[in-house]
């Protein structure tokens, strides 16, 4: 099963195709990485597979036509006269079968299918979440599906939005005490806000000095 995945708000659908040929939207695709390659699609419900099958028509020896089924019945006619171990019991019939082997002309034609649509597992997810602190990593051509939530981005906001309410100054460099009985807070440049001071005091506790980064994967959808 393919992997696909689809970018809701853009209208974007892409599939991951390992090496392979195919045949996507009505046109001919060739992947000749081993490395699985991003492809953006029009629907889920057009990528086939393109196999190539060569098939033995006729084997030519000197002035003599054979069919497949009469050239193996010819080599195994000589091969009965090998051992078990493969060894020559008759050196004349050696000489045969390895002039047999020199002389051959093997002719081929190669014979193309396409299969029916294949089977794409769909992840979704958008690129505007309606947050600047959730990031989605479809954004630059990452494709993985994943959603990146920022506390320390947001705690600093949030902590930023309400001292505009109250009308505070930001004091980058102010201390605790300073800021007793006045409008003005601030902050340091290291543990989020685990150290930021207003109204003569540290206002958070420890609890707020280690944010962390959380990722969370959407739950992908069979189609067919």
């Amino acid at each position: 099963m393919l992997k696909g995945y689809e970018i809701t708000d853009k209208n974007i659908k892409y599939v991951k195709l390992p090496k392979g040929e195919y045949q996507i939207d009505g046109v001919n695709f060739k992947n000749d990485s081993w490395k699985e390659v991003d492809y953006q699609v029009n629907s889920f419900n057009d990528i086939r597979s393109i196999n190539h099958q060569q098939i033995l028509d006729k084997v030519i020896v000197g002035d003599k036509i054979y069919t497949e089924g009469e050239f193996k019945k010819l080599e195994f006619e000589l091969e009965e006269f090998r051992d078990v171990n493969g060894e020559w019991e008759n050196i004349d019939k050696e000489y045969e079968y390895k002039k047999l082997q020199k002389l051959a002309q093997k002719h081929y034609s190669t014979i193309t299918s396409i299969s029916s649509p294949l089977l794409v597992s769909v992840k979704t997810g958008v690129i505007d979440t309606g947050s600047k602190h959730i990031k989605c990593k479809f954004e630059n051509e990452d494709i993985s599906g994943l959603f990146i939530y920022s506390q320390s981005s947001c705690w600093l906001d949030t902590v930023n939005d309400v001292f505009k309410k109250l009308e505070f100054v930001f004091n980058k460099n102010v201390s605790y005490g300073e800021t007793k009985n006045k409008k003005i807070w601030g902050n340091s440049t290291h543990s989020c806000i685990r150290y930021v001071t207003a109204f003569g005091t540290y206002i958070f506790n420890d609890s707020w000095s280690n944010p962390t980064i959380v990722t969370g994967k959407q739950i992908g959808r069979a189609h067919v």
